[in-house]
């Protein structure tokens, strides 16, 4: 049976960052962006999803990304079994950051 695609590209902006556990190398990093549709200037659908990385982007996102700064992922979705439910998050594949200016990214 051939690979079948599982493959997503997400933009939205740092709403919680954990801390990197391991090593530079080896390590690995959860954080959850919030993406949101706008209808002119209102808030239409705004979502949260919860993305992991490992690896030298787990080392990176730990030093430079910050709390209220856009982020494009891409990559796939996973899906654990934690306790009695089923939970699905995004395995980064690729992280770009968005520029900070001014007062964008907010202080924890």
């Amino acid at each position: 049976m051939p690979n079948q695609l599982n493959s997503i590209l997400i933009e939205g902006a740092a709403v919680s960052i954990g801390e990197l556990a391991g090593d530079a190398q080896d390590g690995g990093i959860a954080f959850f962006i919030e993406s949101k549709k706008t209808n002119r200037s209102a808030v239409v659908e705004a979502y949260q999803f919860e993305v992991h990385a490992v690896g030298p982007i787990a080392s990176v996102i730990a030093d430079r990304f910050k709390i209220g700064q856009g982020v494009r992922v891409v990559g796939s979705l996973r899906q654990s079994q934690d306790g009695h439910r089923d939970r699905v998050y995004i395995m980064a594949d690729h992280v770009e950051f968005k520029p900070v200016f001014g007062s964008m990214a907010i202080k924890p």
